[in-house]
């Protein structure tokens, strides 16, 4: 699975909320698939900054804490 910077998920972010669709930031900047970048746009608007850092898991993702 492709780790990807944060200033990659932050442009990605950025590029989408200008109306640039996922496809086409995906192949932009090198991501393998567009849901990838929906899925960041998505932790993005829940967590803010924290959802798309590395340090959460799909654990902390699935039961956050309280």
């Amino acid at each position: 699975m492709a780790k990807y910077n944060i200033k990659t998920k932050i442009e990605a972010i950025r590029l989408y909320k200008n109306g640039i669709g996922s496809t086409t930031i995906a192949k932009r900047l090198g991501i393998f698939k567009g849901h990838t970048v929906l899925n960041w746009i998505r932790l993005w608007n829940k967590h803010g900054l924290k959802g798309i850092t590395r340090s959460n898991t799909l654990q902390d993702t699935l039961h956050p804490s309280k």
